[in-house]
């Protein structure tokens, strides 16, 4: 049963939600082990020691023992800022997360072989905008019609595209062409 209280839920001592149980973290006082083997803050080895005396050399440094090790003969344990060391982790879960939302950006910039040259001009400073926030491209010149017969015309097209578009990306796979569409892929310049 589960009983109502002023908008309040109020459980029966055995019907309590149980509190989420992940893999605990082995620090400082949690750590079972008597004997590990400690690393300083500066990574450099300390040697093998008691768990009281790893603790106190952490408390000098105002830093926390965490196992790193813990199915190591001795576990190994080091010297650091515990909770820098959890911020940092979920901030690199969350990158990583970020990543596989979107795996591959690509945009897909489409002209024709009779563009005129203003458009293409108008596609490369798109193409640029895109380039400059990491975006992958599909540069495509797309053969209407008769056009077909004339793939040179789109070769041309697009060789134009990647040659205005050089100084912002590299072509990743050649131009190719495949049923009526002659294509490329350009990434972003890697900056240093």
């Amino acid at each position: 049963f589960i009983y109502y209280k002023e908008d309040t839920l109020i459980y029966p001592q055995d019907q309590r939600p149980l509190p989420k149980k992940g893999p605990k973290e082995l620090v400082n006082e949690d750590i079972p082990f008597s004997q590990i083997l400690v690393i300083g803050a500066d990574g450099q080895k300390i040697g093998v020691m008691s768990k009281r005396e790893g603790l106190k050399l952490a408390d000098e440094q105002n830093l926390d023992l965490f196992c790193i090790a813990p199915n190591g003969k001795p576990p190994v344990c080091k010297i650091m800022n515990y909770s820098k060391f959890k911020f940092d982790k979920k901030k690199q879960e969350r990158e990583n997360r970020a990543k596989q939302a979107r795996p591959d950006l690509i945009k897909e910039i489409k002209i024709t072989p009779v563009t005129s040259q203003h458009d293409i001009e108008t596609k490369v400073n798109q193409s640029v905008k895109l380039l400059a926030k990491g975006w992958r491209l599909k540069l495509t010149v797309f053969l209407k019609g008769r056009m077909i017969t004339r793939a040179d015309s789109a070769a041309e097209a697009l060789n134009t595209m990647i040659e205005l578009l050089k100084n912002d990306g590299v072509v990743d796979k050649q131009p190719t062409l495949e049923g009526r569409q002659y294509f490329c892929y350009m990434s972003p310049i890697k900056k240093k």
